[in-house]
């Protein structure tokens, strides 16, 4: 019989779970404020953890894949891995916003990137602002 071991998303989740239904109701005051941060940063971890799964997944409207195929003749330096890649061309991306060097017809992949870019940050950091938003689309 094999014992599967949980992975770290799932310890994380574990270790939410208790820290908010078994110690929090424990305490008051500062020591409460404190493991509240801690428990909210936990959770954003784990969504940030679930958000990078499922980019992973190959999703063909990932904010990465657009802001590449907006520079796709840029040269990638042969030890660059892709989370270096990403931030090298964010980079460059507000550079050349701010130097109003995009063309119009790269507009529709920059606001496509930012859109999307945007949603994938707030559903890690605040995914309520993200279905509020959702609800007044529809």
């Amino acid at each position: 019989m094999s014992i599967e071991q949980p992975d770290a998303l799932a310890l994380l989740d574990i270790a939410h779970e208790t820290l908010v239904a078994q110690v929090l109701p424990q305490l008051d005051g500062d020591a409460r404020y404190q493991v509240l941060m801690i428990a909210n940063a936990m959770a954003m971890v784990a969504r940030e953890l679930t958000s990078r799964l499922h980019e992973r997944a190959a999703n063909p409207a990932s904010a990465a894949q657009l802001l590449q195929r907006l520079y796709e003749h840029a040269p990638v330096p042969d030890d660059e891995d892709s989370a270096m890649t990403l931030l090298r061309l964010r980079r460059r991306l507000a550079c050349d916003l701010r130097n109003d060097a995009v063309g119009g017809d790269q507009q529709h992949l920059v606001l496509r990137f930012l859109r999307t870019d945007t949603q994938a940050r707030l559903a890690v950091s605040n995914p309520r602002r993200l279905s509020r938003q959702a609800e007044c689309a529809s």
